[in-house]
């Protein structure tokens, strides 16, 4: 039985934190209308909204792919794509 080194995260771990980052962060442009509904200026509102849209989701598929490797995630995708394909019929 091997010792618990602390700091280290068993496979399980950086699996389920991969997906929950890889959804939160596809899920960012839903807060697009949160943004507008604020009363902050039209310049930082527009730079927010495109965080959201173009910059957020991308940053979390790369931290998905750092966790949990870049064939899991695609497999995510595929499954993903198989569900949306089902529900749409």
């Amino acid at each position: 039985m091997q010792a618990k080194v602390p700091g280290t995260t068993s496979r399980g771990m950086r699996y389920t934190l991969g997906v929950i980052v890889l959804v939160i962060f596809q899920l960012a442009p839903l807060a697009i209308p949160l943004v507008w509904a604020t009363e902050w200026t039209v310049t930082i509102k527009g730079v927010l909204s495109a965080l959201l849209a173009l910059g957020i989701p991308e940053v979390g598929v790369l931290l998905a792919i750092a966790l949990i490797g870049r064939s899991e995630v695609r497999r995510i995708w595929r499954l993903v794509k198989i569900l949306a394909r089902r529900a749409w019929r």
